[in-house]
């Protein structure tokens, strides 16, 4: 049975689609398209005008469709909880945001991604403003997309990368746009703090003021936590860093290796089948790892609450649902148990009277030696 998903990555100033295919036996990515609007345009309409756009050249209804919001619109913030309940932490949640929200938290959608889980737990949640979303879902509705995932930026392709065979245990994942860079830390396959950044103005107070708040957020992360985080390795992903030599500036800035990531390396990654006039690897990537994330079913900031996955659903209830199995076993044991002992009944009370009529038989006609049918032998000989 085929699928049909839609990654659909919201810039300030870009949208980007892609429509995957996926079955038994393969998949892959069957049509893409990227829209530029401006910013101005943005308040007025312009995501509205882009979706239609892209909509005149790739059907999007229909598909199960994954999104990302702009990584600055969202409100992140790294917490510790007393218990490793999914459950309590995600009642607790709203209460824990509230002080560093600048509205009040019910005018914000709330959602989680547990960094480590224990007791204590630390957990990375992020809030938006629920008028984003409805702005957003009246743009989508018009072309006829009804997301069941609504993320973060380009969480998805963090989460892609902490995925990929060989990632080291802690990395920076830096996605760049024309307007904002976001950087990603990752540890121990979590992504575990999430920072947007303004651009710079040229290309090298851009590179130069990365290098510092990637060297801060490095050094409040570990304050956070009171221990250190060393890391190995930094990637860049997105279409936004353009200067000359950006990642041999970043590495003798922060005395790292640097590498560009144009594919996000993970088994079965998703590839066009047949080569596309639009398809660009920097500019999809984060479509591409949306749809990803949908398909594989991994766990991700959702501000959609209907669109939770069957992952965090089985944690959050998963007591009842084995309560409620074994009671279903039991009734059923129970059941089989009754039919069983019944039918044992009934046979050992027919045998026993084919006992007794045999020897009534024997008992009646003596000179019978062979006794095939007492009943009928005995209604001849009457």
């Amino acid at each position: 049975m085929s699928r049909t998903l839609l990654g659909l990555d919201i810039r300030h100033d870009t949208v980007t689609a892609i429509i995957v295919q996926a079955g038994m036996k393969q998949r892959h990515i069957e049509a893409c398209k990227s829209v530029t609007f401006s910013r101005e345009a943005d308040e007025e309409g312009g995501l509205g005008e882009a979706l239609t756009r892209i909509g005149e050249e790739i059907e999007l209804s229909g598909a199960v469709c994954a999104v990302s919001l702009p990584a600055d619109r969202v409100s992140y913030r790294n917490l510790e909880v007393p218990f490793r309940d999914e459950r309590k932490i995600a009642q607790i949640l709203p209460f824990e945001m509230e002080p560093a929200m600048a509205h009040g938290i019910e005018e914000m959608s709330v959602d989680y991604l547990p960094v480590r889980l224990g007791e204590p737990s630390e957990i990375l949640a992020g809030a938006v403003d629920k008028a984003l979303l409805e702005d957003t879902q009246s743009a989508l509705v018009a072309v006829g997309i009804d997301p069941v995932l609504v993320t973060a930026g380009a969480l998805p392709t963090a989460l892609s990368v902490a995925r990929m065979p060989g990632t080291p245990q802690r990395t920076i994942l830096v996605d760049s746009d024309e307007t904002h860079h976001t950087l990603y830390l990752i540890e121990a396959g979590r992504v575990a703090l999430i920072r947007p950044l303004n651009r710079g103005k040229t290309p090298q107070a851009d590179i130069h003021a990365l290098g510092n708040n990637i060297l801060r957020t490095v050094t409040s992360y570990e304050e956070l936590r009171e221990a250190p985080f060393e890391p190995e390795i930094v990637l860049l992903s997105g279409y936004g860093i353009d200067a000359p030599a950006a990642e041999q500036r970043v590495a003798e800035f922060l005395e790292l290796p640097v590498e560009r990531i144009d594919c996000v390396a993970v088994p079965n990654d998703l590839e066009p089948m047949v080569a596309l006039e639009e398809w660009n690897p920097c500019q999809s990537q984060n479509a591409r790892a949306l749809a990803l994330t949908e398909l594989e079913g991994w766990e991700c900031l959702n501000f959609r609450k209907r669109g939770r996955t069957l992952k965090r659903q089985w944690r959050d209830y998963r007591e009842q649902f084995i309560a409620s199995g074994v009671l279903v076993v039991l009734v059923l044991a129970l059941f089989l148990g009754g039919y069983i002992f019944a039918g044992s009944s009934l046979k050992d009370r027919r045998d026993h009277l084919d006992q007794e009529l045999t020897a009534l038989f024997k008992k009646t006609f003596p000179e019978v030696t062979n006794i095939v049918d007492p009943v009928h032998q005995m209604k001849t000989r009457m």
